[in-house]
């Protein structure tokens, strides 16, 4: 560090003059702000203004005039109020006009700010001198009051002239609603005067009148059965009234009752034959005669009289019968008529708030309704103390160049330390360790000892080289992958590396199928727990019963060969289970076959020839096994088809005979 510390005093007092010499180059920045108060519920101008508001639409309300000051309308107003730029002139390097330009410094000079739960903002300018910063936050506040009520204006004289606009189509709504009530009157005879019906007068006159001439038919026919029932005397005479017949009937019978008299006075001091009593008798009988001739000519005009009267009554009982009939149908129609009036009512309603809006808009438009002051103006700030800042500058400089000059020295000494140390240990050559990959045509990797850790990652090798694109090959193949195990001589465990390579397959989420193909020496009904489930799967076009072994969270499914293969079958058969007929490629995506031996050539060669993938076993150190190359010649199968798997050794490998089956936990495995 020593040897250094001369570089680093350099560093640091370059760093202080660059310091010193940033800030003598970056202009110095001034701030001022504006406080502006925004009141969204304005001021109260008619009575029923409520100037309530809710407190989230204040807010949302306020902050959208914050975006509004910073919007371009404003400021675009503030620089046309400033100066006149060359908004024709264009900059061939950037394509921006010089008002865009200087638009979008002025946006980055402007920030606008609200404290929490208050309505007043912050307005702030950043400029490079202090009267510049005063005077742009300022003219800034003044260009957004002034946008804001040309706005408002804008906004009323739009309302106020769409509103005029709709009062012509309203009136002539009203005037076509009033013509269709005047024509459904007429229509309907609802003609009134005085709030009365025509029809209902006329009825109501008629009924006077049929009241009045029933009143003199009762009384004609009471005189008429007076006069056909009365003796031609003075007490009968006198009640049939003052008319000329009467007073003339009245007349004759004074004369009558004058010359009876006579003619008694006569009959009493004369003789009967006597001439002056004959005349008087005379007289008497032609008074008689004309009382009888007057009497019935009474009578005559009394019954002409009652006819005509009734003949009245007839007529004005029907013209009353009609006049009620039109007067309900009246009645009946004024519900019509009141569902047109009330259409008439609504339009005129409409119409009346519509002229009373505009009115009010047109008005209200010349009122500055808005709540927005200024609060406090813009004051130009104090200029900053040039010495103050340029040391501080300095100092700051130093203290980074110190910083990055040690950390640089100190990661330079690591640095040479690891360095030397690398060298001084052995320099032992690097061993290439890339793994061995695994070729169709390669010798595969062997399976020695007894070993449960070897072995696991010898089978998991051994499943990867089998997929034909890693453990993601799977998913996009449509049929099961099928792999048949065999060997060249019986005993070399080609059953246990069988179960071994199902179960890996099972434990990676694949559904695999272990299936018994070897018929000399079948061992895996032997090692299948009693209870496990079973169903009858269709494998090669034959009816088998398939086992589910299940140990934790892995299922494989067996098809072992069983000596009472067929009773087993018949017997799911008769209990109803289902039989899956749609083979193995919609259940299974993962085959394992424990084959023969490759000594019976025509089994294996039709299995080989069935399989994507052959797994060949053999003992590693038995001179009389077959060479991998001979194997592959004897099943007839391309090399790239077979894989060899080397077991342990002769003597220490398992048996594939029935005498000594695979132990049980090969299959069923702790979970």
């Amino acid at each position: 560090m020593k040897r250094f510390s001369r570089l680093i005093i350099v560093v640091t007092l370059l760093s202080v003059l660059a310091g010193l010499a940033a800030r003598l180059l970056i202009p110095a920045s001034y701030k001022a702000t504006v406080q502006v108060l925004i009141d969204p519920r304005g001021l109260r101008i008619f009575s029923n203004d409520t100037g309530q508001i809710d407190a989230n639409t204040a807010i949302n309300f306020v902050e959208s005039q914050m975006g509004v000051i910073k919007s371009e309308r404003v400021l675009l107003r503030v620089l046309r109020g400033e100066r006149s730029p060359a908004t024709g002139g264009t900059d061939a390097a950037s394509g921006e006009t010089a008002e865009t330009k200087a638009l979008i410094k002025l946006q980055r000079a402007i920030k606008v700010e609200r404290a929490e739960r208050s309505f007043i903002v912050d307005v702030t300018a950043e400029a490079d001198s202090p009267q510049r910063a005063a005077d742009l936050a300022n003219a800034v506040v003044k260009a957004y009051i002034a946008e804001d009520q040309i706005d408002r204006n804008a906004s009323m004289t739009r309302v106020t002239t769409e509103l005029t606009g709709r009062l012509q189509s309203l009136r002539q709504n009203l005037r076509e609603a009033e013509d269709k009530v005047e024509a459904f009157r007429v229509k309907n005879g609802l003609v009134g005067v005085r709030d009365k019906l025509v029809i209902e007068q006329r009825l109501s006159e008629t009924t006077t009148a049929l009241t009045l001439a029933e009143s003199r038919e009762a009384k004609l026919r009471g005189k008429v059965n007076e006069l056909a029932s009365s003796k031609p005397q003075m007490s009968a005479i006198g009640e049939l009234g003052t008319d000329p017949e009467s007073r003339s009937l009245a007349l004759l019978l004074n004369n009558q009752a004058a010359a009876r008299s006579e003619a008694e006075q006569l009959s009493g001091a004369l003789g009967e034959q006597h001439p002056a009593l004959m005349n008087a008798r005379n007289r008497l009988k032609e008074i008689d005669k004309s009382i009888n001739t007057v009497l019935g000519g009474v009578r005559k005009a009394a019954q002409s009289q009652l006819e005509q009267t009734q003949a009245e009554v007839a007529y004005l009982s029907r013209k009353v019968s009609a006049l009620s009939a039109d007067l309900s149908k009246a009645r009946q129609a004024e519900v019509g008529l009141r569902t047109l009036q009330a259409d008439v009512e609504g339009n005129r309603k409409i119409l009346e708030s519509f002229e009373t809006k505009a009115r009010e808009t047109s008005e209200f438009s010349q009122i500055d309704a808005t709540s927005v002051r200024i609060v406090s103006p813009a004051r130009a700030p104090t200029a900053q103390r040039g010495l103050k800042k340029l040391l501080l500058w300095g100092v700051f400089g130093g203290l980074v160049g110190a910083v990055l000059s040690i950390a640089a020295v100190v990661l330079l000494a690591i640095f040479q330390n690891g360095r030397s140390g690398g060298d001084t240990d052995g320099r032992t050559p690097a061993q290439d360790h890339r793994p061995n990959e695994q070729s169709p045509a390669a010798e595969p990797q062997e399976i020695r000892g007894h070993s449960e850790s070897d072995r696991g990652a010898a089978i998991m090798a051994l499943y990867k080289a089998i997929l034909p694109s890693g453990l993601a090959g799977l998913r996009n193949r449509k049929k099961p992958i099928s792999v048949l195990v065999s060997s060249g001589r019986p005993g070399r465990g080609k059953l246990e590396v069988a179960a071994d390579l199902a179960w890996m397959a099972a434990s990676h989420g694949r559904r695999a199928l272990l299936v018994e193909a070897d018929t000399a020496s079948p061992a895996l009904a032997a090692v299948i727990p009693s209870d496990a489930p079973v169903r009858l799967v269709k494998l090669a076009g034959i009816l088998r019963p398939v086992y589910r072994v299940e140990a934790g969270s892995q299922t494989l499914s067996v098809a072992p060969i069983l000596k009472n293969e067929q009773d087993i079958c018949l017997r799911l058969a008769l209990r109803g289970d289902p039989i899956d007929t749609s083979g193995v490629a919609e259940d299974f995506d993962f085959l394992v076959f424990d084959g023969p031996v490759i000594a019976s050539r025509d089994q294996a060669g039709k299995l080989a020839g069935a399989a994507d993938r052959i797994v060949l076993v053999a003992a590693a150190d038995d001179p009389a096994e077959p060479s991998h190359a001979e194997l592959v010649d004897w099943l007839g199968v391309p090399a790239d088809k077979v894989l060899r798997t080397t077991v342990a050794a002769a003597g220490d490998v398992a048996s594939d005979g029935a005498a000594k089956p695979m132990p049980r936990d090969r299959i069923v495995r702790a979970g």
